[in-house]
């Protein structure tokens, strides 16, 4: 067998590629098959490719400079705060080599804030020639300037804090001199400063002094790209306690332990005529297994002129001697309704005689179909006492019953109020009050709405509105419209709510419709309830002991705190009244427990538990 291999060598190509790895294959068992020699030589296998060149390279989302070029290996690039990763693509020139980014074939690569350099190193199809592109990407500081949570360590804020509102109220009582800022940054590298001092995220800023009037607290926040910034600003309210000046304070004549006088306070639409009631429509005795709870009777005084109060003759029902929990004074002092509570309820009407001296009317309450009424609660009066307004309850429903009074001086059951979908368990007219000028009636129903009639030109009563504070879960117990007031004419409305202790100020358009005008946020939460007075031009409101003046028709701003000067203000602002033109202020201390009686009476120093108290301010 003849074997011709003509000049080729015998050396065997170090080949990867199966077609030249066959070759050498065959080429060596033909020469061993042959019985060739050292000298016998096999044809060389093709070279290994040497080109580490990209054909293409790409960043997912970045536009590279200078723009890709085989021959450029050095690249920089740009990305956003948000872009946290990026992917990156290549192509090889020669299809027989490989590359790796960062040393892995992993192409996904994470970012970090400022830079990161991405490192491309292609391998020749010879595994000796390399190349390596660099892309270095500039990722940007967060441009994030927001607050993640800012709270008053004194006070609350109002609005509800959200990062995207800005500008924000807060009020604390007249104690309060300081009042510190703790600040929460959205991104953990922003920087926050408090009135130009700075303060770490989740940290407080040293107290800051605050004076009489309205104190501003400017909270800036700057991101870490050092150029985004933000500014939050919370006005601060500390009330004057000299704008209203203590005048009178009032005991009982003759105390006894748990007597709560001062439960219930009114007063006329001058402030000269005063009455004070006292209570046993407590739950608890707080003064011991021992002490049985009584009641003073409803007492009145008066101020022609001056500054000296009088006690005039009190209220006694001549068909039960204790008083009641509810009542209402007209304008001129000189009409009460008055509701007791209990088993022995009852709705009466009393007028005062020139010799100061009351009489007694008591009205029946007529609720058929609905049956006979279970209770009475809640009662309201005109500003003239001929309009009058009773919450009673049945098995069925709850509902109010108006009264009128006509020329002839009769009383006459008018209406029966319900609402068209409330239910027994909303506690549908737990808590009612009418306008002055007894066109407009307000009926809380807590936990869900304030519900709004009005009488129309047949003189009827009909729903207007269902006013409901939109983002409150009612599945807890917030207990909007636990108190309310109306003004005079009926366009301005006061909702406490309980749970968040705010109050809601609502103004009726001359399309009926009621607007939300402000939140206001009275400093120090609720002890038992949260009575609410307006004037009657609407533009100055009593929230507890706390006044508050809208500006024009602009916002409301808390003006003062009624401070107890003197006493033992147990359940201070239990209940509080206000004289038409807002100058007046009677605030009901039933847990106040000091031996002194009548008005400015010396303090024994005898403890005379929960006896209770009023005090008087005028403006």
């Amino acid at each position: 067998m003849r074997c011709v291999y003509g000049n080729h060598t015998g050396h065997i190509p170090n080949t990867h590629t199966l077609a030249a790895q066959l070759t050498v294959i065959f080429l060596a068992l033909l020469v061993a098959s042959c019985g060739g020699s050292s000298g016998t030589q096999v044809p060389p296998a093709p070279a290994l490719g040497n080109d580490a060149t990209l054909s293409s390279l790409s960043i997912s989302g970045v536009n590279m400079d200078p723009a890709f070029s085989a021959s450029v290996t050095e690249y920089t690039a740009g990305v956003p705060h948000g872009t946290d990763n990026v992917d990156v693509s290549a192509t090889v020139s020669d299809g027989n080599a490989n590359w790796t980014v960062n040393g892995s074939s992993d192409t996904n690569v994470p970012l970090v804030v400022g830079e990161n350099t991405i490192s491309i190193l292609v391998t020749a199809e010879n595994n000796t020639t390399t190349r390596t592109y660099t892309v270095v990407v500039m990722r940007a500081a967060s441009d994030n300037a927001n607050l993640y949570l800012l709270q008053l360590a004194d006070a609350r804020l109002v609005p509800y804090f959200e990062p995207s509102t800005l500008d924000y109220s807060a009020a604390v009582e007249f104690s309060t001199a300081h009042t510190q800022v703790e600040v929460w940054t959205d991104d953990a590298n922003a920087t926050v400063t408090v009135n130009g001092n700075v303060v770490a995220s989740g940290s407080s800023s040293d107290p800051i002094a605050l004076s009489e009037g309205s104190n501003t607290v400017l909270v800036r926040v700057t991101a870490a790209d050092g150029a985004s910034t933000q500014m939050y600003t919370a006005t601060i309210i500390r009330p004057s306690a000299s704008l209203f000046v203590g005048k009178a304070y009032i005991k009982a004549p003759n105390l006894s332990e748990a007597d709560y006088f001062g439960s219930g306070v009114a007063l006329s639409d001058g402030g000269s005529t005063l009455a004070v009631g006292s209570t046993e429509y407590w739950l608890d005795n707080y003064c011991g297994e021992d002490v049985v709870a009584r009641s003073q009777p409803i007492r009145v005084y008066t101020n022609d002129s001056g500054d000296d109060w009088a006690e005039q003759p009190p209220v006694l029902l001549v068909s039960n001697p204790i008083s009641a929990y509810d009542f209402e004074l007209s304008a001129d002092g000189a009409r009460m309704a008055l509701v007791r509570r209990g088993s022995d309820y009852g709705l009466f009407v009393l007028n005062r005689g020139s010799d100061g001296q009351w009489s007694e009317h008591k009205l029946d309450i007529d609720v058929s179909p609905s049956g006979d009424p279970i209770g009475i609660g809640d009662v309201a009066l005109s500003a003239n006492g001929d309009t009058l307004a009773v919450a009673v309850g049945t098995f069925d429903v709850n509902m109010v019953v108006s009264f009128v009074h006509d020329s002839e001086g009769i009383w006459t059951q008018h209406a029966s109020i319900q609402a068209t979908d409330a239910q027994l368990e909303n506690d549908f007219a737990k808590v009612i009050t009418l306008s002055g000028d007894g066109m407009t009636l307000a009926v809380g129903a807590p936990d869900t709405s304030v519900y709004v009639f009005t009488r129309d030109s047949d003189n009827s009563w009909v729903e207007q509105a269902r006013i409901s504070a939109a983002y409150i879960d009612y599945s807890e117990q917030w207990s909007f419209g636990q108190s309310i007031a109306l003004s005079s004419d009926g366009l301005t409305l006061a909702i406490s709510e309980y749970y968040n202790n705010l109050v809601y100020m609502y103004k009726r358009e001359s399309n009926d419709v009621w607007v939300e005008q402000q939140q206001l946020g009275p400093p120090r939460g609720p002890l038992l309830r949260n009575p609410l007075a307006l004037s009657a031009d609407g533009s100055t409101l009593a929230a507890r002991q706390f006044i508050y003046d809208q500006i024009g028709e602009g916002d409301w701003v808390l003006a003062a705190q009624a401070h107890p000067w003197t006493g033992d203000p147990g359940y201070f602002a239990f209940d509080v009244s206000l004289s038409a033109d807002g100058t007046t202020l009677v605030v009901g201390s039933p847990g106040d427990s000091t031996g002194a009686i009548g008005i400015n009476g010396v303090d024994p120093g005898i403890d005379v538990c929960n006896s209770g108290a009023a005090y008087l301010f005028e403006r």
